[in-house]
């Protein structure tokens, strides 16, 4: 979000209160570190098509049976959306909680996919993803 004069207040003035802002990026650290430790279940999804379609296959039912997203037991699911070869890619973190309520509320395509197009799934802009973390 761009801070306006309207947005930007004293509580987020470093100047004027710097002891705020260091107690929240302290949490901010505190809760990376407890996902890099394994405190949290997270499932990683890598999906080398997004780059060309702009869109995330989240798995619901694979050969007839539920599956992904309607039977893991993870906190949070990751995505590791490639760019090219060359290029870093743009890793999203996102609470299992808000990315059902985010599949419920906009009622995605559902597409056949994986592997041997047995699978079904739902069909994501990877903009909304990123949106759902702002």
């Amino acid at each position: 979000m761009k801070h306006t004069n309207k947005t930007w207040t004293k509580e987020y003035d470093l100047k004027g209160n710097f002891k705020y802002c260091l107690d929240k990026g302290k949490e901010g650290e505190n809760y990376i570190r407890r996902i890099l430790n394994g405190e949290y279940k997270i499932e990683a999804k890598t999906d080398f098509l997004c780059k060309d379609t702009g869109n995330v296959f989240i798995e619901f039912k694979s050969r007839g049976k539920e599956s992904g997203i309607k039977v893991t037991t993870a906190d949070f699911w990751s995505f590791v959306l490639p760019s090219n070869e060359d290029d870093f890619p743009i890793i999203i973190f996102i609470h299992l909680t808000k990315l059902k309520k985010l599949i419920e509320t906009k009622k995605y395509k559902v597409v056949n996919g994986g592997d041997a197009m047995t699978s079904k799934g739902y069909l994501i802009p990877k903009e909304d993803l990123i949106q759902l973390n702002n």
